[in-house]
């Protein structure tokens, strides 16, 4: 097997190990996008994700970019849909929503985008520091599901936090942070 491998070759077993391998990560991606498109029924995307990499030029066992490919017709297709639907799910809750939008609309995006620049953040999934809008979004799909009765409600990603509850007073609390290291400012 060894003298096989020097050579660039493999055994049967082996491939059929990896042909396997590839069959569940795209049954898990088809999975996930089911999961996506049943949240959006309303909104399905006319292509899907398998038709979108075919456009691009990908084989269709091509692991190559593949997450590279998810996250640019996440983008395309399905991005603006969650949001709409996190914060449709948010309005069902009024006092949160409204504080909510007091806090996304007087944040200082400009000033995290500048850091962000400065330190050359960049997320994993892209290859540039993210704009203005990418972080808003970002923020806006940190919004939980449910859950608002606890102080203890907090999501983090990308760098920012979101803490969105109702305080034991019954009145609502909303903060956005984000980890600056100030000594870098």
């Amino acid at each position: 097997m060894k003298i096989l491998e020097i050579f660039g070759l493999t055994t049967l077993k082996k491939y059929d190990e990896k042909v396997d391998e590839l069959v569940l990560a795209i049954a898990r991606q088809n999975i996930a996008e089911t999961k996506l498109n049943n949240v959006f029924a309303e909104n399905k995307p006319t292509v899907e994700f398998a038709t979108y990499r075919k456009e691009l030029g990908r084989k269709e066992f091509d692991r190559e970019f593949w997450d590279v490919d998810w996250y640019a017709y996440y983008d395309k297709y399905h991005r603006d849909e969650y949001e709409a639907y996190k914060i449709r799910n948010l309005s069902k809750h009024p006092h949160l929503l409204n504080a909510f939008l007091c806090e996304f609309g007087s944040y200082d995006w400009n000033r995290v985008e500048a850091y962000m620049k400065k330190v050359d953040w960049k997320w994993s999934d892209k290859s540039h520091t993210p704009t203005v809008e990418e972080l808003k979004d970002a923020v806006i799909t940190l919004i939980p599901f449910d859950g608002y009765e606890s102080n203890k409600n907090m999501v983090q990603s990308g760098g920012f936090s979101l803490s969105l509850f109702y305080k034991e007073d019954g009145s609502p609390y909303c903060k956005i942070d984000f980890a600056f290291n100030y000594n870098n400012i």
